[in-house]
């Protein structure tokens, strides 16, 4: 197999890995699961504050209507709450509660092992190159939804 074919395996059998291993630790991990794209929103309206529906959708890549469908569902979970921007009635903004804190949290944990274990027997100069790859990887991923609708 080539280089290039090597590559392609690995990535696809690490991303299906990653996702079957994600999907088991939010259904075993909390009080009530959520899904990985339940999680994606949560993810993005953080811990923070409240996050424009808006900005949720653009960074999500999604449309304003599929993050409202999927915020019905959190909210009725009870994981986030949306709430009319008090300086403009138009707006409405998200927030997580108690429990979005903790699936946030959760998840969270979880990433960083994954990362612990990975980084803990590289070099700094190998954490380098990793890191390199893997943004190059992400840019040209970034790239290709831009281009493409259907994404």
């Amino acid at each position: 197999m080539t280089h290039n074919g090597q590559l392609h395996a690995f990535i696809t059998q690490i991303s299906g890995r990653i996702n079957r291993l994600e999907e088991y630790a939010l259904e075993n991990g909390l009080e009530e699961p959520v899904s990985t794209a339940e999680l994606r929103i949560i993810q993005t309206v953080g811990l923070e504050g409240s996050e424009k529906m808006s900005h949720i959708a653009a960074a999500l890549g999604i449309t304003l209507a599929t993050l409202t469908v999927s915020c019905d569902k959190l909210e009725s979970k009870g994981f986030i709450v949306r709430r009319r921007d008090p300086d403009d009635k138009r707006t409405v903004r998200v927030g997580l509660t108690e429990k979005g804190m903790v699936a946030y949290r959760f998840h969270a944990s979880f990433v960083e092992g994954i990362m612990d274990y990975v980084l803990s027997e590289l070099s700094e100069d190998e954490r380098a190159v990793l890191r390199r790859g893997i943004l190059r990887l992400n840019t040209l991923f970034e790239d290709m939804t831009k281009e493409t609708e259907y994404v």
